[in-house]
């Protein structure tokens, strides 16, 4: 027997270590020399402005190939300020705003609402989401979010757990345990894993066609790959959602932050099974005979079969929706059950397809619908949002949905119809092959919108084409708005803007002096008497028709309404004396009486001067209070003499 060698043992031990030693030291120089460091942070500072941070647009191209979804550039202070409310909102292309942009979803519609019942607060809501991801990628990011000291964390995901990034029907068979998976998303925190992943992510070239691929990303996420739910995938899928999720909240639980957490909405009565499954098909033909007769629970119950059998799982079966019902039920959990909630028709979401675009996908209506959820669910936890405020007053979030948000500007609604007609031109919305031609209808679109003389249209064709920036086409648009006098259009395409420009103080004073001056004209007209409302608004219609010289003599005070959000996130977060009167006597004369008491507050706070006591005589008055209008009225007349 040979002696034995301790330098073979050593040459041994050198030879196992050293592709890892090699690899460290490649690790390293990457580090070093900051290669791929804008994909490793989740948030990155704003350049203009380091105070600020942002999150990451090139950070989800980690979870896919070929792929970088869109993400809310919502700037907010790195080191929280103090007073400062600040959630964020975690999910996939619903939380995102699909197929709107951002600020026609829910969150940027929660955060306007709890400026307005907030006056003088800085309230934030950060929208962390991106198209296509799921559980797995949640649970990968949420820790990322301690260090900004979040007031509440809210959560609204289920509708990617088979085909988003990581999705049980998507991985291959030896990436199916959760191990595995949760493994893979770690190394990617390897600047050496990320940098290859860029290798294989790179973007279409300036030369080649910047128009859709050949098939959607729907279909080619999920063409041919079925989901039963009798097979382990399916089983699989539900499980890792429901441990993924259960990590989240510990993690939040355990730093005092609050959960809320939502079951997630499809579009029920609206969408034939998308999978050719002749049981699922046949469930959605009965549904419809009974809905026919008027039989509603029997209708509502075979939507409800149909969507379950159908396995094309992108609309998310009742098995996660009763995972959340659990985690709801949770330490530090508030459950927010969207499935319950009531349209004005008095018909649960899911089951009216009047506010989806498509088979899950809420309108800006329904998503004005699931902000107002969520509103209601944090005010109850946090008792400062919705203080002194009686049970009926929830009711004016209603009025928020229906007249505030209002419906998304001018170019918007043409990006949102191109980008479904893109979607539904392909599988599963069309299941004959020969049909599938989203290239073809994006090009005709791109054509008719390139010769257009509508302006919004414009706008759209310089988006898909990527030949003008969104910002500088949304600012010559609102430009052209303002000048033809179409005041709603051009107010809405500049609330557009400021999400896109946040940090613009010259857009700022543009968009102030201009409601400044709206709210002048309007003032001087008075506001509307409910019952000629509809009078009034029809001859309005009719003059905008014949004469549309003179748009000024159609506004009033309470027809500004769609001016308020618009006017919140520019001066709610502190008193303005100089701004402040008009956002209060927009909603008095809007019948926001509510809102309108609790600015007037905030004001009697800050050395209220002759027009804050007239302005509180007026939200008397309003409400036909006469005589408690003038003690009001007469400290008014003491302080102008």
């Amino acid at each position: 027997m040979k002696p034995f060698s301790g330098k073979k043992f050593l040459f041994g031990i050198i030879a196992v270590l050293l592709p890892f030693m090699l690899l460290a030291l490649v690790e390293s120089m990457l580090r070093i020399n900051g290669t791929e460091r804008e994909r490793q942070e989740l948030f990155l500072p704003v350049p203009q402005d380091e105070r600020f941070t942002v999150i990451n647009p090139r950070f989800a191209g980690r979870y896919f190939v070929g792929f970088e979804p869109d993400v809310a550039p919502q700037p907010f202070l790195r080191d929280k300020p103090s007073g400062t409310r600040r959630y964020f909102v975690l999910g996939g292309s619903s939380v995102a705003g699909f197929p709107y942009h951002f600020y026609n979803g829910f969150p940027a519609y929660l955060e306007e609402a709890l400026r307005i019942h907030q006056p003088g607060e800085r309230v934030e809501v950060i929208n962390v989401a991106m198209t296509a991801v799921n559980s797995f990628t949640i649970r990968d990011i949420h820790r990322q979010l301690l260090r900004f000291d979040p007031d509440g964390v809210l959560i609204y995901t289920g509708h990617n757990e088979f085909y988003g990034a990581f999705g049980a029907a998507v991985v291959p068979g030896w990436m199916r345990p959760l191990p595995v998976r949760r493994l893979i998303l770690q190394l990617q925190n390897l600047h050496m894993v990320s940098m290859l992943t860029a290798m294989m992510n790179r973007r279409t070239g300036p030369d080649e066609d910047v128009g859709p691929e050949a098939r959607t990303l729907m279909a080619r996420m999920a063409e041919d790959r079925l989901v039963y739910s009798d097979e382990g995938r399916f089983r699989e899928g539900i499980s890792h959602f429901e441990k993924n999720i259960a990590d989240v909240i510990s993690t939040f639980h355990n730093n005092g932050i609050p959960v809320f957490i939502s079951t997630v909405v499809s579009n029920e009565a609206g969408r034939r099974p998308l999978a050719d499954d002749p049981v699922a098909d046949d469930f959605f033909d009965k549904a419809v005979t009974f809905s026919r007769s008027g039989q509603v629970d029997s209708s509502r119950h075979y939507f409800r079969m149909a969507k379950e059998r159908d396995p094309l799982r992108f609309r998310t079966p009742e098995a996660i929706n009763e995972a959340i019902r659990r985690a709801g039920d949770g330490e530090g959990v508030r459950l927010v059950d969207a499935q319950r909630i009531m349209t004005p028709e008095n018909i649960p979401l899911p089951f009216d397809p009047g506010y989806f675009t498509d088979h899950l996908h809420p309108d800006y209506r329904g998503y004005g619908l699931l902000a107002e959820a969520f509103w209601e669910a944090v005010g109850r936890y946090d008792e400062g949002i919705h203080q002194n405020t009686e049970k009926a007053d929830f009711n004016h979030m209603g009025f928020l949905v229906s007249q505030i948000f209002s419906e998304p500007d001018p170019a918007g609604k043409i990006l949102v119809r191109h980008t479904l007609d893109i979607l539904k031109s392909d599988f599963p919305f069309v299941r004959d092959p020969e049909m599938h031609k989203p290239q073809q209808l994006h090009r005709a679109q791109m054509n008719r919108f390139r010769n257009s003389d509508n302006p919004a249209e414009q706008v759209a064709y310089h988006y898909f084409t990527r030949s003008r920036p969104l910002a500088e086409s949304l600012a010559w648009l609102a430009g052209e708005y303002k000048n033809a006098g179409f005041h709603e259009e051009a107010v809405l395409t500049l609330r557009a803007l400021h999400y896109l420009q946040p940090l613009n103080p010259g857009l700022d004073a543009l968009i102030i002096t201009y409601l400044t001056e709206l709210s002048a004209l309007a003032k001087q007209a008075g506001p509307t008497d409910r019952a000629d409302q509809s009078e009034q608004a029809d001859q309005s219609e009719q003059a905008d028709q014949s004469d549309q010289s003179d748009q000024s003599e159609s506004l009033s005070t309470d027809r500004l309404a769609f001016t308020i959000p618009l006017w919140v996130r520019l001066s709610g977060s502190e008193f303005d004396s100089s701004t402040w009167p008009f956002i209060i006597e927009i909603m008095i004369d809007a019948g926001l009486f509510e809102s309108a008491y609790r600015w007037l507050n905030v004001w009697e706070s800050h050395h209220p001067d002759a027009e804050f006591y007239r302005l509180f005589a007026r939200w008397h008055i309003r409400q036909g209070n006469f005589e408690a209008a003038q003690p009001w009225f007469r400290e008014y007349y003491r302080q102008i003499r």
